[in-house]
């Protein structure tokens, strides 16, 4: 079976945040491609939240990982093309923040993924230190994982409509 049998009407940013779940959750190198960004390697993955909400907003992934008794935290922004909310990028600092106070972590680390175009054109998509494009987690999975390479190539074509 390849991409062409298989055919999806819509991607929503939902369908995406679920799949990376799944991939976090399921494929144990998949988390390298975070955790190289932030010079963290060898973390195992504790827990997955998805649209994790609080009264500083949402975030639409939380990845608790962790390593030798010290756990990090990766809150991520997903976007296809949506506009971003105001402050977006400084609400999942008070997020993260008030996680580590609370002590569910010692430290998190603020990511976007999104494709290439959006987080190089979109002035929000700048805030973020750590970016990581569907273009990159393409290259990762290959064209044998047909349920994530429709997704993504599906979401790449809706950021083109936008």
């Amino acid at each position: 079976m390849d991409n062409k049998n298989f055919i999806i009407e819509k991607v929503f940013e939902r369908d995406i945040d679920l799949y990376i779940i799944n991939k976090l959750l399921s494929d144990n190198n998949f988390k390298d491609i975070f955790l190289s960004k932030i010079n963290k390697l060898d973390f195992k993955v504790e827990k997955c939240i998805h649209s994790y909400f609080d009264n500083d907003g949402e975030s639409d992934i939380t990845v608790i990982l962790e390593k030798n008794n010290n756990r990090i935290a990766l809150l991520i922004e997903d976007k296809i093309d949506a506009i971003a909310m105001p402050e977006q990028k400084s609400r999942y600092d008070l997020r993260g923040n008030k996680g580590v106070e609370d002590n569910k972590y010692n430290e998190y680390f603020v990511f976007i993924i999104a494709p290439k175009d959006y987080l190089e054109n979109n002035a929000e998509a700048k805030k973020y230190e750590y970016k990581i494009s569907y273009e990159e987690i393409l290259k990762y999975i290959g064209k044998e994982d047909i349920y994530g390479n429709t997704l993504l190539h599906m979401a790449l074509e809706e950021k083109k409509k936008g």
